[in-house]
């Protein structure tokens, strides 16, 4: 995730207006992360490096999110919140919204920010509501019931005949 932090970094100068909570992973916290940054965003006014223990706080701040691959995603999209993907071009996908079409843009490293952020902002809030809701369909379609059944489906999926 460095790649896409830095690459946030680097995109900051051209988002004017915009402040970005920059929250890391509980087991590595900015101290251990600074390091690996292209700068110390610590006193850049463009940043507010998160010390809330609660991830919900920081989503609640939040107008939109950027990630790489964390379900914080499907959160963000159950709340109605834009979300970026970034796509470091890995061969697989890390996107546990994947196939959600709604409220969720991608981009990369040779792609504006900026440009994401104004197709968001640029939205009917009629057009907005419905890709919340859709987005929101997406998420709940993604999870199910914790049931006995529910557990058995890959199994079963598995040993049917002829599968493998």
């Amino acid at each position: 995730t460095v790649e896409m932090a830095n690459y946030v970094i680097s995109q900051a100068k051209y988002v004017e207006g915009w402040k970005l909570i920059f929250r890391t992973h509980p087991l590595f916290p900015y101290n251990k992360v600074k390091k690996y940054l292209i700068q110390d965003i610590v006193n850049d006014s463009s940043f507010i490096v998160s010390e809330s223990g609660k991830l919900i706080d920081d989503i609640n701040k939040s107008d939109a999110i950027i990630y790489w691959g964390t379900t914080v995603s499907l959160e963000c999209l159950c709340m109605g919140k834009p979300a970026i993907h970034y796509d470091r071009g890995d061969l697989l996908s890390y996107d546990p919204a994947f196939n959600c079409e709604h409220l969720k843009w991608n981009v990369n490293k040779n792609q504006s920010l900026e440009s994401v952020l104004k197709d968001i902002n640029s939205m009917s809030m009629d057009n907005f509501s419905f890709h919340q809701e859709e987005a929101r369909k997406y998420v709940f379609s993604y999870f199910h019931q914790p049931t006995k059944l529910n557990f058995m489906k890959p199994i079963l999926e598995f040993l049917k005949p002829g599968q493998n």
